[in-house]
């Protein structure tokens, strides 16, 4: 797979210089351009949909062998660009995406591209369908160029599996320093790297937003519910979104706007690309997620004119302490004191997705792919076990049904009560947590969140998050907008 991909970049990155020579274009930036210059450079004719695609796969070329970040190249990817002129030269333009290159995460269903999940079982595997988030893409005009590395099975596989590593895929190299996490599951390496313009990452308790802190990225994380998950390899529907990835505020919103579901139970959005005004926005900063980290964002806020209030979460420390059960020790009957909500979740939701493959798919039931595993360790199926897979695998869909509900009933009480309590009492528009640590909470609760590079700690990237009430998202983003404009933070990883 891998000589594959560097056989078809490399040809790329020579048919980038015979396109800007026959045509007669400037070599066109692509490092660190955000989707509205790209527009503009493609309104101007100083650049096309091809061209922007061959950039993008002259830089595969010459840097993915080091940091591993794709899984697969869309064959058809320059066929597209060519179609996709063609409609701009006769005077149709989809949207604000039209010829804009988006990679996808290796657990969204493609029919170009196989989608593996990194799992061996999937190796090579082509679903017979796309993805609810791949069709709007394309409908909008992007050109779904690639496939993400992930975390194998968003990583709910193994205790203990690095973040970005794979048994199909291996492991990904976070491009700021190797010796740097690169996140999970979601990849934020391609993305930082300007191998496109933004990516679609999922998450169900912070693989979006861990993976954007890695990298230095924008990230959003929905509403639950406001894109599809249809498509999707799952943990649990209860928590599971996707969401865009990108490097500036503008760009991930544009992004969100066209992958929004007809079903979303929030209003659509409407991106803004100039600055919007956040004098009174009342941000609320909990005592007990402080962080010095914070100082460069409050600074930000103050000076756009938003109100920043210290609080707390008042279940902040049962949230904590009801952790999910995760690994052996949180075996059948050695699971009282966690949730088996994503246990529980994964045996019902992955089942169910197994069978909208039909006939094709590579095994039928979270068992078979179990013994599959067992069978191809030799191969390194599982190098670091399937204790995941194992406990969610003894769940019994219809007799722990009733222990289901109530975890789920907790979950949300604790996770919905807490912010919800602390929205209202403060009136706040967002709460702002350092990196990524208030994910888990925000997941549960199915609430947005945006994250915008603040800066490094230490020479690692760091972001801030900005957390609302459910459909909040065009709030958090005008306050994440003005943030990223004071502070500027975004740098291009140094190669």
């Amino acid at each position: 797979m891998q000589a594959w991909i560097k056989r078809t970049a490399v040809l790329a990155a020579s048919l980038t210089l015979w396109a800007c020579a026959t045509q007669r274009l400037e070599p066109f930036d692509v490092v660190e351009s955000t989707i509205p210059e790209m527009q503009a450079a493609m309104a101007d004719g100083r650049t096309t949909a091809i061209a922007l695609v061959d950039a993008s796969l002259a830089r595969i070329a010459a840097h993915d062998d080091d940091l591993n970040a794709v899984m697969a190249l869309n064959p058809d990817a320059r066929a597209i660009a060519r179609r996709l002129d063609a409609e701009r030269r006769a005077g149709t333009v989809r949207g604000a995406l039209h010829g804009i290159p988006i990679a996808v995460k290796d657990i969204i269903n493609t029919t170009a591209m196989p989608t593996t999940g990194g799992a061996l079982a999937f190796d090579d595997y082509v679903p017979p369908y796309d993805a609810d988030v791949v069709t709007r893409l394309e409908a909008a005009g992007a050109i779904v160029i690639a496939k993400t590395t992930n975390t194998e099975l968003a990583n709910w596989v193994a205790d203990g599996m690095p973040g970005n590593y794979s048994a199909v895929g291996g492991q990904g190299v976070n491009p700021y320093g190797a010796h740097l996490e690169a996140g999970g599951s979601s990849s934020g390496i391609g993305t930082a790297m300007s191998f496109w313009a933004a990516s679609i990452g999922t998450e169900t308790s912070g693989s979006i937003l861990y993976p954007s802190n890695a990298t230095l990225l924008v990230a959003i994380k929905p509403t639950l519910g406001r894109v599809s998950t249809r498509g999707i390899m799952p943990i649990t529907a209860d928590q599971d979104v996707a969401g865009p990835m990108a490097r500036s505020v503008v760009d991930a919103a544009l992004v969100l706007a066209a992958i929004e579901s007809d079903s979303s139970p929030c209003a659509p959005l409407e991106p803004a690309t100039e600055q919007v005004a956040i004098d009174g926005a009342r941000i609320g900063v909990p005592r007990s997620f402080a962080s010095p980290l914070l100082d460069s964002a409050l600074d930000a806020l103050r000076a756009r004119g938003a109100m920043v209030i210290d609080v707390a979460i008042l279940t902040a420390d049962a949230n904590r302490n009801w952790q999910v059960c995760a690994g052996p020790d949180d075996a059948k009957g050695s699971d009282d004191d966690c949730s088996v909500v994503f246990k529980y979740g994964m045996k019902r939701d992955f089942n169910a997705y197994l069978a909208t493959l039909g006939e094709s798919a590579p095994v039928k039931t979270l068992t078979a792919l179990r013994a599959f595993n067992i069978d191809n360790a030799h191969r390194g199926a599982i190098r670091y076990g399937q204790a995941q897979l194992d406990i969610s695998d003894e769940m019994d869909v219809a007799a722990d049904r009733e222990r289901y509900l109530a975890d789920r009933a907790k979950d949300l009480e604790l996770a919905r009560g807490g912010l919800d309590g602390v929205f209202e009492a403060h009136r706040l528009d967002a709460l702002l947590f350092p990196r990524s640590s208030g994910a888990p909470i925000a997941a549960r609760a199915g609430y947005p969140s945006v994250m915008v590079p603040a800066g490094f700690d230490g020479g690692a990237p760091y972001g801030v998050m900005f957390t609302g009430p459910a459909c909040s998202e065009q709030r958090l983003l005008e306050i994440a907008h003005a943030v990223e404009q004071v502070l500027g933070a975004r740098i291009a990883p140094p190669r």
